[in-house]
């Protein structure tokens, strides 16, 4: 079962879906830095979920649970206005397949996706459950062509650290070329660029917020 924490209004016109990699609670300074900002004028929603029985573990070869995409659609059930959805690590390939199949069907299913130290995870291996395969890192996506067409006209953000190691760099930023995204490389910090630099990530979404907001009044994210 998964465990929904919403802040915000609930007619809010916009909402910031985060997908987590490991403890919740390396959401805070960014949902209470925007909050800040925007005086709880946006809706924010984190997702943590909560599985029965032993705690599975990653050891060895075998498969990681993680978050499917019926998760995300639980989660976006409480979303109100434009979605954003901010990502890290191997959750963001989970995020670009996601938001694929909703905006080949709604192109204004997305508002915006902003990626934290991106890990490469095959989308073909998130069989039912959630469960996925790792597979080597490298540069650009491994998404078909019309799933990247998709993508591209998605405003999307990559953000990773510039500590974080020649091999993650590399598929960060491979990924933000291949999708024609906006790439962020972000000084003295490492692979939890979301950790060590709360406020340049509180930026980005600030950034990806006034591109939707544009797009919504105008018809056009300049």
């Amino acid at each position: 079962m998964g465990c929904v924490h919403r802040s915000g209004a609930t007619n809010a016109p916009a909402t910031v879906v985060y997908l987590q990699r490991g403890d919740l609670r390396s959401w805070h300074p960014i949902t209470t830095g925007l909050h800040a900002r925007l005086g709880g004028g946006i809706a924010q929603i984190s997702y943590h979920r909560h599985e029965p029985g032993p705690r599975r573990t990653n050891r060895g070869n075998g498969p990681q649970y993680r978050p499917g995409p019926a998760d995300i659609d639980e989660v976006v059930a409480a979303a109100a206005g434009s979605i954003i959805l901010v990502a890290t690590g191997p959750m963001c390939a989970l995020a670009q397949s996601w938001a694929a199949a909703r905006c080949r069907g709604d192109a204004q299913a997305v508002s915006g996706i902003v990626m934290l130290n991106p890990q490469s995870w095959t989308p073909g291996a998130l069989r039912a459950g959630g469960e996925v395969g790792p597979q080597p890192r490298s540069g650009g996506t491994t998404f078909a062509a019309p799933e990247v067409a998709v993508l591209r006209e998605i405003p999307t953000w990559v953000m990773a650290g510039a500590a974080a190691g020649a091999t993650a760099r590399g598929y960060a930023s491979g990924l933000a070329a291949s999708l024609w995204a906006d790439y962020i490389t972000v000084p003295e910090s490492g692979t939890a660029v979301e950790v060590s630099h709360p406020s340049r990530v509180v930026d980005t979404i600030l950034t990806a917020l006034d591109v939707a907001y544009r797009s919504h009044r105008y018809g056009s994210p300049t």
